[in-house]
């Protein structure tokens, strides 16, 4: 008699933060002199986290080689490293020493010159925390068991408490597992064996979430021995347990069920454990083996007790803590059913699955084999006796049906499919099966905020498990086309958790339960729109003054509405109460652009109903088309009224991207709107500012702006300059960052809205990069709370930070073509980030055009940006909302063939979500 050793594996996972980033690869070029360049910085961890136990790690690579180092933070959090060479670097800010502080990791990346001294402050957000307490079964220590959420993981405390932190905010599950040679089975909260029966947990950024206590299970065992037939050895063998249940319960289970597997090596004897207490169904393979002289034989699948099918298993009851023995099989030669499959389109398929199921739809055996280049399959290892075989019949997407052999529909069902008789030791063979082309559901899927979501998967169910499911993920339009259907009724399912945490699940017919879906028809061979599937719009978080991003929309254009607007004239649009935008809503973020301007002038956004404010938005000459962001108060009818301050008319276009909500804002990051005022006018007060020059003016604690505001939006100005240059605006005692955030020619006169944050005295400074003098104007429209942001809609500053330039990076973009850019998760801004605050500037343009910025991956607004003339450079602060995949897409609408532009985008700030 053979012998056949089988025993169990523990297998303990550990998940580490991974805190590198990648790296641009540098050329080679010829060596640097010397490792002159450094970056230092100060990083700020949340209340209550200390600074000196977080981790800074450096990696610059230039001139064909790399250097990494890393160290702790210094008392105060500041961080240093000298020598370095010029190149591409990464710097991440990770846990080190602080494995239980609660704050995200940080990633900046970047390019260092030779000799550059580069500061880069980080300011950490708090991430979300779980904790709570598991009891243990008797006999079973703390120490053997690690919990795990969000990628982080710890071990349990004495009392069986742990608490995680720093986990991301979003949807997470909680598992228990015991590490090797524990005897505990894996548990997921609040007490379940599987991830697809666990609680997902929602989390917001700071919170704690207090879980129920968890009771884990002391794991059970089945044992016994598993000899092959006189004259018979196996080469490799398997002992498999799988929860009682349905067919389709087991036959998904079968994903999951717990084996061991041996070889010839000492006796017969298994152990599979620990196992959940419950029924489970024990199977036994065996293959590779030699049989009355023959090797290559494969034993014959069979079930506890001496069954060839699961069906006919008899059930092993696994109690706490219990070793259930006796489990017992002899394994003997098995039979195979070998045959050949063709697409529908008749040509031989390599990515079928053949599934053979017993009378009632069990699956015997533990794979799903495919064929091999030629269409041939072979599934061997059955015990003798009579079976069905099913094709393409595995949830997941698929062009043609699932079908039963014997030509036989799925729809049918398994009782009309074609009996195949085995026999132990023979080969039966089958008919070529050629498949059917399937049924097709297709639609769109938009989310609450009205975005298309893509790469979200959406399936094609029945409520009965009759027919196989089929999947597909939406495109960057959000659409989708399951094909693969059978003829008959089914429920469409949306579940979007992993691209909007919390979201929810959606159905057919925009159904939130199951019970409330529409059923769909699909035909074989047919396809059918099923049309747009659309969450219910979420009422926007946060408190007054929160940030709240739409889709950006135009609500005013007075080219195909009411006309040019007069000289000295006015015209007002809705805001509140349309598009999204609520009727108590305190302020409005709005893109104004000028066109076809009679003379030179500027307009002014205000507060339908209030006062004209001596303050300008937008500043153009004659003939010019000149764009300008706006953060625009609004009246109490919800109106924005715009005056024309010019000798001449013009045209107005008003394209809206967010709004803030109404109300005292008393929260962190808070915005507070206020009637545009003038703070700052060089030419009738200091002067013009000189070349290289600074100027710095007082914000906190002027004009109703609060002395520990952390930031100010402010338009700035430029005028009466002499030589072309830009201006960049920034927190007084902090180093001027590498951004712009005005760019202009000699006699030019240029607005760009900014958001600056605050200096520790409320002020701001504004610094000339030019070669001559210039006059700057700045009028302050609203103010930002203080602190650390956690609620969605807050805003939150970050030193102004170069996140593309494609004239070191890409290249300049086509006429036509776009560029996306990474804005969640790096340089300060968190994971969560709803929208940036981002500096676009055109530069080296061959034509004229505009751009278009908007959330990675949905559609492109009917909206501008920037418009800019051939040769120009022209910057605009936007509020661009981040796609899901965390970036933003800029898009450049051009004319002339083979025309193109250079982009730059410094962001200043975001808003969560």
């Amino acid at each position: 008699m053979g012998i056949l050793r089988l025993r169990a594996v523990g297998i303990f996972s550990s998940l580490a933060v991974l805190l590198a980033a990648l790296l641009v690869p540098v050329t080679a070029g010829p060596a640097m002199a010397a490792d002159t360049a450094s970056i230092s910085g100060v990083i700020t961890a949340p209340e209550g986290e200390d600074a000196t136990r977080i981790s800074v790690t450096v990696n610059v690579c230039g001139s064909g080689s790399c250097v990494v180092r890393t160290h702790g933070a210094l008392l105060g959090g500041s961080y240093s490293f000298t020598a370095l060479p010029a190149g591409r670097y990464s710097l991440s800010i990770g846990f080190g020493a602080a494995s239980d502080s609660n704050f995200r990791p940080q990633h900046h990346a970047g390019s260092l010159s030779e000799g550059q001294a580069a500061t880069i402050d980080a300011v950490l957000a708090p991430g979300a925390v779980v904790s709570g307490k598991a009891i243990l079964p008797a006999g079973m220590m703390t120490s053997d068991v690690k919990v795990s959420a969000g990628g982080r993981d710890t071990q349990l405390g004495l009392d069986g408490g742990y608490r995680l932190a720093g986990i991301a905010p979003g949807d997470v599950t909680v598992e228990f597992s015991g590490r090797s040679g524990a005897r505990m089975p894996s548990t997921f909260y609040p007490g379940v064996p599987d991830s697809w029966s666990a609680q997902r947990i929602q989390l917001r950024a700071g919170q704690e979430k207090k879980l129920d206590d968890v009771t884990l299970v002391a794991g059970g065992f089945i044992a016994g021995e598993a000899p092959v037939e006189a004259g018979s050895w196996p080469l490799h063998g398997m002992v498999c347990a799988t929860p009682w249940g349905s067919p389709a319960d087991f036959n998904r289970a079968a994903a999951s069920r717990q084996c061991v597997t041996g070889n010839p090596s000492g006796n017969n004897s298994y152990v599979i454990g620990p196992l959940w207490p419950g029924d489970y169904r024990v199977g036994f393979s065996g293959s590779g083996g030699r049989t009355n002289g023959r090797d290559g034989v494969t034993y014959g699948n069979q079930w506890f007790n001496a069954a060839s099918v699961p069906a006919s298993a008899s059930r092993v009851t696994v109690a706490n803590g219990q070793v259930v023995s006796g489990i017992d099989a002899l394994l003997t030669a098995g039979g195979s059913i070998t045959g050949k499959v063709l697409t529908s389109s008749g040509v031989a398929s390599t990515t079928t699955s053949i599934q053979v199921l017993d009378a009632q739809g069990y699956q015997v055996g533990q794979d799903f084999p495919l064929a091999d280049s030629g269409g041939k399959f072979k599934v061997s290892g059955l015990a003798p006796g009579t079976y069905r075989v099913a094709f393409n019949r595995v949830d997941g997407s698929a062009t043609d049906e699932a079908q039963f052999y014997g030509s036989v529909h799925e729809s049918a069902g398994l009782a009309a499919a074609a009996t195949v008789s085995v026999a132990a030791d023979q080969t039966t063979q089958l008919n070529d099966a050629q498949l059917i082309s399937g049924g097709v559901l297709t639609g769109k899927v938009l989310g609450p905020d009205g975005f298309p979501l893509t790469d979200t998967l959406v399936e094609a169910f029945t409520d009965d498990g009759f027919l196989v499911t089929r999947s597909a993920s939406t495109d960057e339009s959000g659409r989708f086309s399951i094909g693969g259907l059978s003829s008959g009724s089914y429920k469409l399912k949306v579940n979007a958790d992993a691209k909007v945490p919390g979201i929810g699940t959606l159905y057919s017919g925009n159904a939130t339960e199951t019970t409330n879906a529409a059923l769909l028809q699909s035909t074989v061979g047919e396809s059918k729109d099923v049309g747009v599937l659309t969450y219910s719009p979420v009422a926007a978080s946060g408190g007054p003054g929160s940030s709240v991003p739409i889709i950006p929309s135009r609500f005013l254009d007075t080219r195909s509405a009411s006309g040019p607007v007069v000289a000295g004239g006015t015209v007002s649009f809705q805001a509140g109460g349309v598009n999204g935008v609520p009727l108590d809503a305190s302020a409005v973020v709005v893109n104004l652009t000028a066109t076809e301007t009679k003379s030179d002038g500027f307009l002014t956004a205000y507060a339908s109903g209030g006062p004209k404010p001596n303050a300008s938005n937008v500043n153009f000459g004659r003939g010019q088309t000149v764009p300008n962001l706006a953060v625009v108060p609004l009246g109490a009818d919800g109106k924005v009224t715009i005056a024309n301050t010019s000798s001449g008319t013009t045209q107005v276009i008003a394209d809206v991207a967010a709004y803030f909500k109404g109300g005292t804002p008393t929260a962190v990051g808070a915005f507070g709107a206020k009637p545009p005022t003038r703070f700052l006018d060089t030419r009738t007060s200091s002067g013009p500012v000189p070349a290289g020059g600074t100027i710095s003016l007082q914000i906190g604690g002027v004009n109703g702006i609060p002395s520990n505001a952390s930031a100010a939006v402010v338009n700035l100005t430029v005028t009466e300059a002499k030589s072309a240059g830009f201006l960049t605006a920034y927190a007084s005692g902090k180093a001027k960052p590498n951004a712009s955030n005005v760019n202009f020619g000699p006699g030019q006169t240029v607005p760009n809205l900014a958001v600056v944050p605050l200096g520790p005295d409320g002020k701001v400074t504004i610094a000339n990069t030019s070669s001559g003098t210039t006059q700057v104007v700045a009028d302050v429209s609203g103010y930002f709370l203080p602190g650390m942001p956690l609620d969605a809609g807050a805003f939150g500053s970050i030193t102004p930070t170069r996140f593309l330039d494609t004239r070191t990076s890409s290249g300049p973009v086509k006429a036509g073509g776009t560029i996306s850019f990474q804005a969640a998760g790096i340089n300060g801004v968190p994971e969560n980030a709803a929208g940036v605050w981002v500096n676009l500037t055109v530069t080296e343009p061959t034509s004229f055009g505009y751009l278009t910025g908007y959330a990675s991956r949905s559609a492109k607004p009917n909206a501008s940006n920037v418009n800019y003339g051939a040769g120009q450079t022209v910057p605009n602060l936007t509020y661009l909302p981040i796609g899901r995949d965390g970036k933003v897409t800029v898009a450049n609408t051009e004319s002339g063939p083979g025309s193109t532009v250079q982009i730059v985008a410094d962001v200043s700030g975001y808003t969560l979500r």
